[in-house]
């Protein structure tokens, strides 16, 4: 039993050790991929209509992208990777609301050529 016990705290030191290594050589790498990552995805969002449909948000991604850029050429290159997360997910809020407004004016537009046909037949085939 006291062996058992030996072995398992010592894999338990060991992944310790393992997972706080990782963690520190991850804070020490420039996060480029990450700030990549974030760019485009703010980009995208401007292209599918951000700038108009969804302006704050996409503001608010765009700010955050640039302080995660401050952040890496401060060398806290942890906080600079957690400003890229924030800001790739405020670029995917800001893209997914462009796409459901558009989406809302697209059924709106149906909606009123409906009714429009709807009045249409109604004057050329009244109810008798």
């Amino acid at each position: 039993m006291k062996n058992y016990r030996s072995v398992t705290k010592t894999i338990k030191l060991g992944l310790a050790f393992g997972v706080s290594m990782f963690i520190l050589g991850c804070a020490g790498v420039p996060p480029h991929e990450e700030i990549t990552r974030s760019s485009y995805v703010i980009k995208e969002a401007e292209a599918d209509g951000a700038r108009q449909l969804a302006p704050l948000e996409l503001r608010n991604a765009s700010q955050t992208l640039e302080n995660a850029r401050a952040a890496m050429d401060d060398k806290d290159y942890q906080k600079a990777r957690n400003l890229a997360a924030q800001a790739e997910l405020e670029g995917e809020l800001a893209k997914a609301k462009a796409e459901a407004l558009k989406v809302q004016k697209s059924a709106e537009e149906i909606k009123d050529g409906n009714r429009i046909l709807k009045e249409e037949l109604k004057r050329y085939h009244p109810a008798r």
